[in-house]
């Protein structure tokens, strides 16, 4: 467990750099969904209601985690991609939109042991990656315009299809940009972020300092697309183009094409 949160922060390090140190993080693991439960109910208040629709897995909360154990690789999981969102609270300045946060999170998931010591290998994620096969041949894909404007707390309370859906796209459009001509202009967004060069920019698209502090529904709709537009494209139409046909070549066989590679 040690050795996956250390190489979380390694790599939230690398992609993110020039970040100072922070201060010692916290985290919870229980023993299982029970007394997860419990500290949720007695902690998290009004949020709590959306969190009990977390069916696996765990939430990260103020820059804390709280996640249950199951099987240890599936609880190593969990805590490499709550370790994200805990390290994103604690580091940038500016807080980063749902399809962002989330999609940076699930890179963490997949985890492959060399020596005795963890990688990650994100796409080898087969459990995004048979969801994203099934939501493609299925045609209930998420427009990339609606994708970036959802906020994750909102998909939690939708079926668990839904939901898979949702994490599967995020997976992969993270894979696409972080492999493609547009990992500079992610970077760029990261850097900013780190710097709280981001709310210069929502202030003047009309949001107001309270909705960016408190992470609102409306912040997300509208932060979401504003970054998406400023920092990779304009227009979501060509962007879509290439990010489906990424799609179709990620899930045409396992293990994925493309692992290694620049994609176009």
């Amino acid at each position: 467990m040690l050795q996956v949160l250390e190489a979380a922060h390694a790599h939230f390090m690398r992609l993110v750099a020039g970040t100072g140190r922070t201060k010692p993080l916290i985290g919870y693991v229980f023993r299982n969904r029970r007394q997860w439960a419990a500290f949720t109910h007695r902690t998290a208040g009004r949020a709590t209601t959306i969190y009990m629709h977390i069916e696996s897995g765990g939430y990260e909360r103020r820059g804390v985690f709280v996640v249950w154990r199951t099987t240890l690789p599936e609880v190593l999981s969990v805590i490499a991609h709550e370790a994200w969102h805990q390290l994103s609270f604690m580091a940038l300045k500016d807080h980063l939109p749902a399809w962002l946060d989330e999609g940076l999170a699930t890179q963490n998931e997949a985890i492959t042991w060399r020596q005795g010591q963890p990688h990650f290998t994100p796409f080898r994620n087969a459990a995004r990656w048979s969801v994203l096969r099934l939501a493609l041949a299925q045609r209930r894909l998420i427009p990339l315009q609606v994708l970036v404007r959802t906020q994750a707390g909102a998909v939690i309370l939708e079926s668990s299809s839904d939901v898979q859906i949702y994490y599967a796209e995020v997976w992969s459009l993270m894979l696409y940009l972080t492999h493609s001509r547009y990992r500079g202009a992610l970077l760029k967004l990261l850097q900013a972020a780190q710097r709280g060069q981001l709310t210069p920019l929502l202030l003047r698209a009309g949001l107001t300092r309270q909705e960016i502090r408190g992470l609102t529904v409306r912040w997300n709709r509208r932060a979401g697309p504003l970054l998406f537009r400023t920092y990779f494209s304009p227009h979501f139409a060509p962007l879509q183009h290439r990010y489906l046909a990424f799609i179709r070549r990620l899930t045409s066989r396992w293990p994925p094409p493309g692992e290694g590679h620049r994609v176009r």
